[in-house]
């Protein structure tokens, strides 16, 4: 029996009888595969599915190489189908679940560790480091790029995805890679003596976080992974007594895969060590299994929230050797094994409200009202929630407070993740009423009124981008005729604002009976309304009333709404005398 190798698969099939069927050297296929299969046979790809194809441990970081459709850290040239995870920039494509820290190198003045420090010791009372340009660690723990890649199975385990380099390639090579749930951070710029502070309250650490350790040579096979979780050794948790360590497990065997770039150089387009490829054994990935680590330690339940990743190399395997290159802390948030679930509470007032959910992805939602601070085990009502995607649309839900459940299930342990939501009320309408007034007429303001408690806002375009400062108004005495509008929006705090709505003042003109005038007539004439009305001076209105007392006549124009006083006008009549001719007379 002989096998036919594929990257992650070997297939048993019978090839002896046929090959002396044809009479061909067994010998030479077998050293023809070897030679054209040994890079695809020692690839493992990781079946995430974050990058597209599955993520290929395999000693480089070019997708669709050696495998076509197996992605990678970076894009590859040739082939197709497979993802990458970042731009040859270093750009990550996800900056959430994708990280790249870059460490200086010698002779550029780098952070290392001083003072003999081990890898279990307390980071904040037993830790201490420098800057210094000559380095002071070996040539092959000096590290210039890590990387860290978080991602997801279809079936909902979650992998962690690591890579480092090293500046000189002799000698084996020890790098861990820490994750912690609290923080730890460097303190001071100079001197040869600085200290680090670490917020965990079990000793430096937090019972739970856990180190992956890769060991890799400049010859040999595959490197090693190696996993150790920070348990309670002895005395109460919390407690001053409580002593607490490192505890080395199991070999994770299937759950963890490691690959150095042991058959030749490979490219970097990000860039390594001042040039865009490693030397041979300078590379090595791995990639671990969270979700079967859990379960292979005895507890597929449980669970923790990453906040931390600290990267340095050692001297040796050993727990005693000495701590040498780091990279600074990647602060980041990352929840294995278990998931969270929040909203963003400025979008309550929208159709759309988006869960943020991390972690384990897949589950489904449910809610329930939540009466007098306590959830109800009534049926629910009021909210509109997607069961799948967990999303709310608030416009078309009920105000109300709302527990959200999300239930999942990992490695057969079904769990689940709450939180709280509240839907504000929305903020009633204005009262608004539009306004004609007369022209002349003083200050004049919008009507608009809200219940008590509410706020008025005032904006001068209906989009709302406008404010108003003040509340505003329209002196008719100077602003000319036309239609003065406004928009209002009603606010309050804890509620949703409501809509924009316009109100308006448009100024009227008054009535115009012109300007006062005079006429003259022939005594014994009557003065007739044509010539009065074309005695009077400017442009008086048509259809006035005439009035006279004595010889002084009045033109008076009726008010109409929103105008009360009528326009007057006077034409003031002389009565001519007529030629005379005396009286008759007889001449004889």
């Amino acid at each position: 029996m002989k096998y036919r190798f594929y990257p992650q698969i070997i297939e048993k099939i019978d090839l002896g009888e046929f090959l002396k069927g044809i009479g061909f050297p067994v010998w030479i296929l077998l050293m023809f595969l070897y030679l054209v299969g040994t890079v695809a046979v020692n690839a493992q790809v990781v079946p995430v599915t974050n990058p597209v194809g599955g993520f290929e441990i395999d000693g480089n970081l070019i997708s669709n190489s050696p495998t076509n459709g197996a992605g990678d850290w970076i894009n590859g040239l040739s082939g197709s189908g497979g993802g990458f995870l970042f731009l040859n920039d270093g750009t990550p494509i996800s900056k959430v679940r994708t990280f790249r820290a870059i460490d200086p190198y010698r002779p550029t003045e780098d952070n290392v560790f001083t003072g003999g420090g081990k890898f279990n010791d307390n980071p904040s009372t037993s830790w201490r480091w420098k800057f210094t340009p000559s380095s002071g660690v070996q040539g092959k723990s000096e590290i210039n790029n890590a990387y860290v890649h978080f991602a997801e199975t279809e079936g909902r385990d979650q992998w962690i995805i690591v890579g480092s380099d090293r500046l000189e390639t002799n000698g084996t090579s020890y790098i861990d890679f820490e994750f912690l749930q609290a923080s730890i951070g460097l303190n001071g710029t100079t001197g040869n003596n600085l200290t680090f502070s670490s917020s965990g309250p079990h000793n430096g650490r937090t019972v739970g976080d856990f180190l992956i350790s890769v060991e890799y040579s400049n010859g040999g096979g595959r490197p090693k992974v190696v996993f150790y979780r920070w348990e309670l050794i002895s005395g109460t948790l919390g407690t001053p007594g409580a002593s607490y360590d490192y505890v080395l497990k199991n070999d994770p065997g299937p759950i963890a895969f490691a690959e150095t770039n042991r058959f030749g150089s490979v490219e970097n387009p990000m860039g390594a060590f001042g040039t865009l490829a490693y030397n041979q054994f300078q590379y090595v990935e791995a990639a671990v299994n969270v979700t079967k680590f859990f379960s292979g330690i005895g507890n597929p339940c449980e669970g923790m929230t990453v906040g931390t990743v600290f990267i340095k190399t050692k001297s040796s395997d050993s727990p005693t050797a000495a701590l040498e290159d780091f990279v600074a802390p990647i602060s980041l948030r990352m929840v294995l094994g278990n998931a969270t679930i929040s909203y963003d509470s400025s979008l309550f007032c929208t159709d759309s409200a988006p869960v943020n959910q991390e972690g384990i992805s897949g589950g489904t939602y449910s809610y329930k009202n939540v009466i007098n601070g306590q959830p109800s085990n009534q049926s629910p009502v009021g909210l509109v929630l997607n069961a799948n995607s967990g999303e709310i649309n608030p416009n078309l839900s009920s105000p109300g407070t709302y527990q959200i459940i999300y239930s999942f299930n990992t490695e057969g342990c079904p769990k689940t993740a709450v939180t709280v939501v509240t839907i504000p009320d929305r903020a009633p309408a204005p009262t608004v009423v539009d306004r004609e007034v007369c022209q002349f007429s003083g200050i004049q303001n919008y009507s608009v009124s809200v219940p008590s408690g509410f706020n008025i806002v005032y904006y001068s375009d209906i989009s709302g981008n406008q404010v108003i400062n003040g509340i505003p108004s329209v002196n008719t005495d100077s602003a000319d005729l036309g239609v003065y509008t406004v928009y209002v929006k009603v606010t309050r705090e804890g509620y949703c604002e409501g809509g924009i709505f316009p109100v308006s003042i448009s100024i009227t003109r008054p009535p115009h009976a012109g300007g006062n005038g005079t006429l003259t007539v022939c005594e014994g004439t009557t003065p007739t309304e044509a010539q009065l009305f074309a005695s009077l001076t400017g442009t008086p209105d048509a259809g006035g009333v005439w009035s006279n007392v004595g010889n002084v006549y009045t033109y008076t124009v009726a008010a109409t709404s929103p105008c009360t006083v009528a326009a007057t006008a006077t034409v003031t009549v002389t009565i001519q005398a007529g030629p005379d001719a005396g009286g008759n007379g007889t001449l004889t």
